[in-house]
């Protein structure tokens, strides 16, 4: 009867092996690259994703085949070569329970976010369109920005809210950027281009589709339990990545740097930021302490760190 259970679990317990191996390997791997090749690094942080999804489909088929035909005589052997035990069963039937509620919220989360996300936050915040009348000098900044980076310019939204916020929302072909009141009152009109390049370029890189697909995954598989650490990992590249290119098309590193620390100031001073980021990429957020290898969004110190070293980067260039 052991000899039968082992023999049943090895499957399973190769695939958490495999996964974690690959994701570690992963992570291995991208201490390989420039910490500033960002979609390098994305590729190959999303690759043991990929392939632990893959391997969950795999043996999910063939334990989904055996639960189906355990209540079949002669068919239930016929998917199972082991003589059934109660063991056996429970470990199926856990199994089946396990990915089909995994694959499923996987399924039903990547959806929502990538083709509702956008009306979600828009009702759930109160977001109301401005037209270009009413918000003529935003426009015109962002219309130029999005000319330069080759995508339809975004509606713009507000929310009326004192704390100063800046995301966006929806794909790349339908986006809103949603600026707060607060954000209006605060920052300068150098720091409001910087920091609406820095969202123009997560929708140029379509971060909302790489966020959902490695939410999506990292839940369908909850096996692969370094999947918690690859997906944060990957939204803070794609942080950088954005702060990055925000500043190569404006250049202005100055601009951005002083948005973000108005930003990080506003957080500092006692302002709660109530806004549901789920479905939205944020410019900045509150950093997660002791917990920041969880953290969405990378430490603020990190950003301005790299910020200033592109900025000198840039005056040598320049010389």
């Amino acid at each position: 009867m052991i000899e039968s259970v082992v023999s049943f679990l090895s499957s399973y317990l190769y695939a958490i092996l495999f996964s974690t191996v690959v994701s570690a390997g992963a992570f291995i791997g991208i201490k390989r690259v420039s910490k500033k090749a960002y979609k390098k690094r994305t590729r190959i942080l999303t690759s043991p994703l990929f392939g632990s999804f893959l391997i969950a489909i795999w043996i999910s088929s063939v334990c989904f085949a055996h639960w189906f035909a355990m209540g079949y005589g002669e068919l239930y052997h016929i998917a199972c070569s082991n003589i059934s035990f109660s063991y056996i069963g429970a470990i199926c039937t856990s199994w089946v329970t396990l990915m089909s509620a995994s694959l499923s919220f996987a399924f039903l989360y990547g959806t929502v976010n990538y083709y509702f996300g956008e009306k979600i936050v828009t009702r759930l915040y109160h977001i109301k369109s401005l037209s270009e009348s009413q918000a003529e000098n935003l426009y015109k900044v962002l219309n130029s920005l999005s000319q330069k980076a080759g995508i339809p310019t975004p509606r713009i939204g507000l929310i009326e809210c004192s704390t100063p916020s800046i995301l966006s929302i929806g794909r790349k072909e339908k986006s809103t950027i949603v600026v707060s009141v607060g954000l209006l009152e605060t920052l300068s009109n150098n720091e409001m281009e910087a920091s609406l390049a820095h969202e123009v370029f997560h929708i140029k890189n379509e971060d909302c589709l790489i966020k959902s697909l490695a939410s999506s995954l990292k839940f369908a598989v909850p096996f692969n339990f370094l999947g918690y650490l690859i997906e944060p990992t990957i939204y803070r590249d794609r942080e950088f990545l954005a702060d990055e290119e925000s500043v190569k098309m404006t250049k202005k590193p100055k601009a951005l740097i002083s948005a973000l620390i108005k930003l990080y100031e506003s957080f500092a001073i006692g302002q709660n930021n109530k806004f549901f980021t789920g479905f939205s990429m944020k410019l900045f957020a509150q950093e997660s302490g002791k917990w920041s290898i969880f953290s969405k969004h990378p430490p603020i110190a990190e950003r301005l760190k790299r910020l200033f070293e592109f900025e000198n980067e840039l005056e040598r260039a320049n010389r």
